[in-house]
């Protein structure tokens, strides 16, 4: 009886609570979230591992502990004199999981955060040029499920080195590639 019980609970929250929480997630800006300040420039992949993020799930220190598994996935420099690129993924057994894209420029010998986003289910991250980044992502529209976004969002983006920020070029939205 007991686990039937919590099986409707769980569908319940699926039905319910999930779409909302896509939906929020998709239209919410995230620029408040933070990532790391005061690291040095130099050796900051091996500083990050350590580092405090204050995500949409809540402040998370990259160790052990956390309700929501939290990992450094990736950081790299973008092209060679882009910013620094780190993804932090951010799972949870009942609504899902997270990615979080920062982006850092040097300032005064200290990573400076310039850019933050965060993408329900991940994003994946390639590079069309030296100069221009995609983020490909899932896009929910009305009538989708949580788990099953009906298109794919693919941002453009280019590292503006004199105003030292990062530029959305233009977004596309398309429905998903065949196989």
């Amino acid at each position: 009886m007991n686990s039937r019980f919590n099986c409707a609970v769980r569908v319940l929250v699926m039905r319910v609570l999930c779409p909302v929480l896509a939906t929020a997630g998709q239209r919410a800006s995230s620029d408040q979230e933070t990532g790391p300040t005061g690291i040095a420039c130099k050796d900051a992949a091996t500083a990050m591992k350590q580092a405090r993020f204050a995500l949409s799930v809540g402040d998370v220190r990259l160790r052990d502990g956390c309700e929501w598994d939290v990992k450094l996935m990736r950081v790299e420099k973008w092209g060679t004199d882009g910013p620094l690129l780190a993804i932090v993924t951010a799972t949870h057994d009942g609504p899902g999981s997270w990615d979080s894209v920062f982006f850092y420029t040097c300032r005064n010998g200290v990573l400076a955060q310039v850019h933050a986003r965060r993408y329900l289910y991940g994003a994946r991250i390639s590079q069309t040029s030296s100069s221009e980044l995609v983020i490909t992502s899932g896009q929910w529209q009305k009538g989708d499920g949580m788990c099953c976004p009906s298109q794919e969002r693919r941002e453009y983006l280019v590292w503006d080195e004199s105003a030292r920020k990062v530029v959305l070029r233009r977004t596309q939205i398309r429905g998903w590639p065949m196989p």
